[in-house]
């Protein structure tokens, strides 16, 4: 397996836990602490798949990332990562265009169970091009 995953967190600890998860099953992973670097990494590596913290230490946040990614590549999936959610989030979030919302602590089988998903997915959509 060769999908790229880019994972966006002010959190160092939670970069490294998602890296190592994620690494172990095969995915190449790209980390990002701000959401300029997220950017920047996720155009110029050309990322299918990312995962980013809602919340962050920075000018911007995850729906803007979510936002500007979508706005430049539909077919990118963008999933939230969060500790806490509530109903106006998850809307926000999903009319912004994140995938879906993953509630910290991540879940090692809750998340590969989505990435799984997600690479199907993307994996129809190569075939339909």
């Amino acid at each position: 397996m060769t999908d790229k995953v880019l994972v966006v967190d002010d959190e160092p600890l939670i970069l490294e836990i998602t890296d190592m998860m994620l690494s172990r099953e095969g995915y190449k992973v790209f980390t990002a602490s701000t959401i300029k670097e997220a950017l920047k990494t996720w155009r110029t590596n050309k990322i299918g798949i990312v995962l980013s913290d809602l919340n962050m230490n920075d000018d911007l946040d995850g729906l803007s990332l979510c936002s500007r990614i979508r706005s430049e590549d539909i077919r990118t999936i963008v999933i939230a990562i969060t500790g806490a959610i509530d109903n106006y989030t998850l809307n926000l979030c999903l009319t912004v265009g994140f995938r879906d919302v993953i509630q910290k602590p991540i879940m090692c089988a809750e998340l590969l169970s989505i990435m799984n998903c997600l690479v199907n997915q993307r994996e129809r959509w190569k075939d339909m091009l």
